[in-house]
């Protein structure tokens, strides 16, 4: 929530990592994305009213999946910065500014539905961590260049209206997948891009699916954002087709594999903008109520969405020996939030690997671990990644 008679303010929202209070002190930057709190987030919030008086004065994200995460693992609850998006977005005109006074967690006596808060439900099982909706979802318009559609609830439409194009655009973090592991690398193994439409017998529309290569967000997006000519390939989106999606005519829904795209945002969050969907028809009256990333309450499979299958990308570190004391410790460049286990075992071809000790959660730094089994017989070492 905020209150009234400021400028705009634009948020994603990521999961902290590095332990902190009120009273910590992060120096002369902000916590660091990639150290602090993880590059990839895992929602959006903003106000989308320009620089007017907001109406309403909150806007909600679903966290459900991180909640859960914390419950289960309390010592990883380092809770969420939220990072400006105004102040880092280039494709902001200056008509909106970036501060913004947001009520503290108990703004006046008594925790009420005007304060900063999390609201907790504890039945139901939440949406499942590989199934996406979009932190940003919107539509502009060729007619409307200077409207913002903001936050939509229900549908987006898409197509070509009175020769007039309305073009969708999503975007997807990625954070919510990264919440166990949220500073190691991952690699994406399936990635499908699911549009929904509600109105499926009404004549089916197109679209091209191209890569963003611009900062926008679904809180002050505008046709005019882009130009008075509105988004051009090659310059707000890349010139070549991620692929093609049909609805209408019947069909409620298609599908795009974008397994390789989904990789490179989990790789660099800082050019995650989304796609967009040109209408193939750009002449007429062909346009389709589009499913939201979540269309009634609750994420379900008639909502645009993304599911990805993603793990993590970790290469055992190498062990190097140090005696100390006559004891064998081996020391390994550790990955941050990860599980280390040290085996040994007399003769690798027999393949019986015995775990020594504990697992340890790699810090990023250098870790030594003990051989706990005694160092008297000879022995192979290796280091597994759970």
């Amino acid at each position: 929530r905020r209150n009234g008679g400021e400028h705009d303010g634009s948020f994603s929202v990521h999961q902290m990592v590095t332990a902190w209070d009120e009273t910590t002190d992060f120096g002369t930057s902000i916590p660091l994305a990639g150290v602090d709190y993880s590059p990839n987030p895992i929602a959006s919030v903003g106000f989308n009213n320009g620089d007017g008086v907001p109406s309403p004065y909150e806007d909600l994200a679903d966290l459900s999946a991180l909640v859960n995460y914390w419950i289960a693992n309390a010592g990883k609850n380092h809770g969420l910065i939220f990072v400006p998006r105004g102040q880092l977005n280039s494709s902001y005109t200056g008509t909106f500014g970036n501060e913004i006074m947001l009520p503290a967690h108990e703004r006046v006596a008594g925790l009420d539905s005007d304060d900063t808060r999390i609201s907790t439900f504890s039945t139901g099982a939440g949406p499942v961590a590989g199934i996406l909706e979009a932190i940003d979802d919107t539509a502009i318009s060729e007619c409307c260049k200077d409207s913002i559609s903001g936050k939509l609830t229900g549908n987006i439409r898409g197509g070509v209206e009175g020769g007039h194009l309305k073009i969708p655009l999503y975007r997807f973090g990625l954070g919510r997948l990264k919440m166990t592991s949220p500073l190691s690398n991952w690699n994406v193994t399936r990635a499908t891009f699911e549009l929904h439409t509600v109105e499926a017998g009404k004549p089916a529309t197109s679209f091209n699916a191209y890569r963003m290569r611009v900062n926008w967000d679904e809180a002050t997006a505008t046709w005019n954002q882009f130009g008075a000519s509105g988004p051009q390939p090659g310059i707000h989106y890349e010139g070549s087709s991620l692929g093609l999606l049909s609805v209408g005519g019947g069909v409620a829904d298609d599908s795009l594999d974008l397994t390789s795209l989904a990789d490179f945002w989990i790789d660099n969050p800082d050019q995650n903008f989304g796609i967009i969907l040109i209408p193939v028809v750009q002449s007429g009256t062909v346009d389709l109520a589009l499913s939201t990333s979540e269309r009634v309450a609750g994420l379900d499979s008639d909502d645009t969405r993304l599911i990805v299958t993603a793990e993590v990308d970790v290469t055992a570190p190498a062990l190097n020996p140090v005696t100390v004391s006559d004891a064998l410790i081996l020391e390994f460049l550790s990955a941050p939030g990860i599980h280390h286990q040290l085996e040994f075992v007399p003769d690798p071809a027999l393949l019986n690997w015995t775990a020594s000790g504990a697992p340890v959660t790699g810090t990023g730094g250098l870790m030594q671990l003990v051989d706990t089994n005694g160092t008297t017989a000879a022995k192979f070492y290796r280091l597994q990644i759970q």
